[in-house]
């Protein structure tokens, strides 16, 4: 989502496009001034325009973390391994293992697992594949 104010543009579509946004709302500048713009992608955010004028763009958004947000696991001392959605386009990891799992594996987190930048999974009370 970006939004842009005092754009002194009557039309906003080519900019839309140059910077690869495929949705707008705009309020077209009168004059020398004014002008407003509110750009998304469609398929991250879902938009509806409730009021638009020179002076604003009133709109709702909803489901717009689902599709585009993600974990930034940094440390990865709050995150839980098994439990937290931290791989982008994944599952929780728990969802797609099969049986039952220790309490200490359920409690790992992602820092305890990777450090400096290799994978230790011999804490795990299971064979992990490679």
């Amino acid at each position: 989502v970006l939004v842009l104010l005092e754009t002194k543009m009557a039309d906003h579509q080519t900019l839309a496009k140059t910077l690869d946004f495929d949705m707008i709302i705009q309020s077209p500048a009168v004059g020398p001034s004014g002008g407003i713009v509110f750009m998304w992608k469609e398929d991250l955010v879902a938009v509806e325009e409730v009021a638009t004028t020179p002076q604003g763009i009133h709109a709702m958004g909803w489901e717009t973390c689902s599709k585009a947000s993600r974990w930034v696991v940094n440390r990865g001392n709050r995150v839980n391994f098994f439990n937290d959605t931290w791989i982008p386009n994944q599952p929780a990891l728990r969802q797609l293992i099969q049986g039952p799992q220790t309490q200490n594996d359920l409690n790992i987190k992602v820092e305890s697992i990777h450090n400096m930048g290799t994978w230790d999974t011999s804490i795990l009370s299971f064979d992990s594949p490679p």
